[in-house]
């Protein structure tokens, strides 16, 4: 099988479009601090804008439709949220896969996330990879923020140009002086 292609034009293209002006505005700046908070809380979000997509949002708080999975390693992986049709999986390679991990400790989750991305590429047009650091590792956002991680900057646009893995960096603290958001898909859309 391989990556199925997705071509940034026409609605799911536009939904994608929409999915990055909703994770720029939505605030992960919350106090519960487990990824499954992050995770509803996103849920939320979408759900609230359910009439703006041109395709369905299948999360886990409604049950109407499942994410479809990619079998891979000998087990099934499911990104948290998607975008597009359900339950066929033949037309589910329609859709956008909308994975969020919450980088609590240590950075090396970084790699796992990267890796799940791409597996998810296997079934998914669009990945958007939405990585929520803790205060903990407020030194590495800075780090990233301000452009002094050239190979990880360089990897993560690569990501988005070559694979439409779309990444985004999102403090889970208060900051003043540095983006809100992160993004590796702004230089892609314009």
């Amino acid at each position: 099988m391989g990556f199925v292609s997705g071509a940034r034009r026409g609605s799911l293209w536009e939904d994608f479009l929409l999915i990055d002006e909703l994770i720029k505005k939505h605030d992960f700046n919350i106090s519960g601090k487990k990824e499954r908070e992050f995770e509803n809380g996103f849920a939320h979000t979408l759900a609230a804008n359910n009439e703006r997509f041109q395709h369905d949002v299948i999360t886990q708080l409604h049950r109407k439709s499942h994410v479809i999975g990619v079998d891979c390693f000998g087990k099934k992986h499911r990104p948290d949220m998607a975008i597009g049709s359900s339950g066929d999986i033949k037309k589910d390679i329609q859709s956008i896969g909308i994975e969020i991990k919450y980088i609590k400790d240590s950075p090396d989750i970084f790699k796992y996330a990267l890796g799940q991305a791409m597996v998810y590429r296997i079934r998914y047009k669009f990945v958007a990879l939405i990585l929520i650091l803790s205060h903990k590792n407020k030194p590495l956002y800075e780090v990233i923020a301000t452009k002094q991680q050239l190979d990880l900057n360089d990897i993560l646009y690569s990501l988005a140009e070559e694979m439409k893995i779309f990444t985004y960096i999102v403090p889970a603290f208060e900051i003043k002086y540095l983006p809100k958001t992160i993004t590796f898909f702004d230089h892609i859309k314009s």
